[in-house]
């Protein structure tokens, strides 16, 4: 995608001139696209005069995706009445089936309500698929494409503002950190044991409550902290903050908002919640749309405490020092994370920057030419780049001690993978994933721990540090030469897992806990967190029904914090037994993953970064 930026200003004929060459270069390269990707274009868009063309230049009207979908499912979806006419005059085939969600043209004007399609489907014998799975099934997987698109103090503190380069290379993952640097912490592993956070606090009250400090805009990225500061980012609509939809619903649908945003990057006054500066990074129209549940600012801060990388995807990477000043910035180019069904829709991009050694490195897996990267933290020169056969995900990659070095570990639908972090040298691979993947890899207890969760493929697989090769397991194997152990269903959806103790807990996005044996896989219990408000003494008011998750889960001093977007923290005792300790208010949705440091734990909402603490009066008394 080319982006063009500039003011007409007394006329000039020449900027003109050059809108218009730009525009029917545009075109040109349009024209230039295979016919069959044109008319599948066209079908989506319901430009019947551009199917007419792409047909005229010699595509099959039963051209098929990836998924076997042809242009008469997509305009059957889009309700584009016309051109559904047109293809079936043309010789498209009715009843054509995608290898993914077994459905037909009618199932999806039937399933987007398009009546006056689905009539006309059925008058030229279009039908319902008839599979040997089930069709309820079926129709559940539909319903998930809709609704997925989610010591001393003082020496602790003046050993906090090292940069982690100047301490071990890759932390110990025996030892939590002051810090919480990027997403889910040091080695994205979600635990701050010995910080003595709080476990019960209401934001409505003011119980526990530190701080509150309002975000303008529109933003999931997570917390970091580092030192006495912490990071967050922000998007914020010339338009206005248009808001987002959370809950569990149907919907792949993206915003209709192309005004200028200005992407932010804010520091603040851990202590306090004041705003120590804030940095514009780019004011732009966002080049990719986002999801209903989305934002254009989903990426976590990651920080080594001397620099501050800020990723706002197609709009740039870009590198701050402590201070707040511009070191460097970068673009990457248009960043398309979406639907891998139908690439018209177009869902924001949220990979979370990490920071290794003296590079920065960046998944980056999209519509097209996906890539892992990493950068210079002096300079953003590129060091390394590798190319992946990926279609898009939105998990952040993590690097680790491993035998061989330091590993790069990524999750992809392809295959998860582990590269060597200094040169993305690929390691080993494993196969068998769902089609989209969010959770983020880690390890424990010497093991990799990899889920996914999007039907019908929602794995759960335990990898050893010393793998090599393609380690993929063949069919109906549970086990293998680099496999400790595996599961085929379980795997959590957008919450990330996290292994405390000796146990793995899983979040499913209808907050269902599972916990296993991290070694073996052997369960332990499954709960609905919401059943589990049946232990605690008060009525929590707005949890009467069903939960949804899209945080993921912390740990710290034996307890697990579970974060919901009806504006939630469950506080749940780790171990063998579920037991509910607390549900705490925050008063406003949480999408977002909390961080921990010294005692305090932050999470955000959609409209305020909160700071609990211990041993606070209530702002009622």
């Amino acid at each position: 995608m080319v982006r063009f930026s500039f003011r007409v200003a007394g006329g000039s004929v020449f900027l003109v001139l050059g809108w218009l060459f730009a525009c029917s270069t545009l075109i040109a390269q349009e024209r230039e696209l295979p016919s069959s990707q044109r008319l599948f274009n066209a079908a989506q868009t319901g430009d019947l005069d551009e199917v007419k063309a792409a047909i005229e230049a010699g595509a099959d009207v039963n051209s098929k995706t990836r998924y076997s979908a042809t242009a008469l499912s997509f305009a059957a979806e889009k309700g584009h009445l016309e051109i559904v006419k047109f293809l079936i005059e043309n010789g498209a085939d009715p009843n054509v089936q995608d290898t993914f969600y077994k459905a037909t043209p009618l199932t999806w004007a039937n399933y987007q309500n398009h009546k006056e399609v689905a009539k006309y489907l059925k008058e030229h014998d279009a039908e319902l698929p008839t599979l040997k799975a089930d069709p309820e099934k079926t129709k559940k997987q539909l319903k998930k494409a809709k609704e997925k698109t989610d010591a001393n103090p003082a020496e602790e503190e003046k050993a906090a503002l090292l940069p982690d380069s100047k301490k071990s290379r890759i932390a110990d993952r025996r030892v939590s950190s002051v810090n919480w640097p990027q997403f889910r912490g040091t080695e994205a592993r979600g635990i701050a044991d010995g910080q003595n956070p709080p476990v019960v606090w209401n934001a409505i009250d003011g119980e526990n409550l530190l701080w509150k400090t309002k975000i303008d805009g529109l933003g999931h990225s997570s917390p970091v902290v580092f030192g006495d500061r912490v990071y967050l980012t922000t998007a914020v609509s010339e338009a206005g903050d248009f808001s987002i939809k959370p809950g569990q619903y149907g919907g792949v649908d993206s915003v209709e908002d192309d005004s200028p945003h200005a992407f932010v990057l804010l520091c603040l006054n851990k202590n306090d919640g004041s705003v120590i500066w804030r940095r514009q990074a780019v004011e732009a129209k966002p080049q990719v749309k986002r999801h209903l549940k989305s934002t254009h600012a989903n990426c976590t801060v990651a920080t080594d405490g001397t620099h501050v990388i800020a990723f706002f995807a197609g709009e740039g990477l870009f590198c701050y020092t402590r201070e707040g000043e511009l070191m460097w910035q970068k673009d990457l180019g248009t960043l398309d994370s979406g639907w891998f069904y139908d690439k018209s829709y177009q869902w924001g991009f949220a990979a979370s920057p990490i920071i290794f050694e003296e590079n920065v490195i960046v998944q980056c897996d999209v519509q097209e030419d996906s890539f892992v990267a990493a950068f210079s933290l002096s300079n953003g020169k590129e060091v390394w780049k590798t190319m992946r056969d990926e279609i898009p995900s939105w998990s952040t990659p993590t690097v680790v001690s491993s035998q061989r070095g330091p590993m790069l570990l990524t999750q992809g639908t392809g295959f998860a993978r582990g590269y060597d972090a200094r040169n993305g040298q690929e390691w080993w691979r494993f196969g068998n994933h769902s089609e989209i993947v969010v959770p983020t890899p880690f390890v424990a207890h010497d093991l990799i721990f990899i889920t996914s969760g999007y039907s019908p493929i929602q794995p759960i697989v335990a990898i050893e540090l010393d793998a090599e090769g393609d380690i993929t397991l063949p069919q109906g194997e549970s086990e293998g030469e680099f496999v400790a152990w595996y599961k085929s269903k379980g795997g959590p959806y957008m919450p990330t897992h996290i292994v405390y103790g000796d146990y793995l807990y899983l979040c499913s996005n209808s907050g269902i806990v599972s916990c296993l044996q991290a070694k073996t896989g052997e369960r332990v219990y499954r709960q609905r967190l919401s059943k589990g408000l049946d232990q605690l003494d008060e009525v929590v008011a707005g949890l009467e029904g069903s939960t949804s998750m899209v945080g993921s889960p912390v740990a710290a001093d034996g307890c697990l914090y579970f974060p919901c977007e009806e504006g939630f923290v469950f506080v749940v005792k780790a171990g063998p037994e579920f037991e509910m300790l607390a549900c705490n208010p925050i008063g406003e949705n949480v999408l977002s993953t909390p961080a921990i440091s010294q005692g305090v734990f932050f999470v955000r909402g959609t409209e305020h970064l909160f700071a609990f603490k211990k041993n606070l009066q209530s702002a009622a008394d």
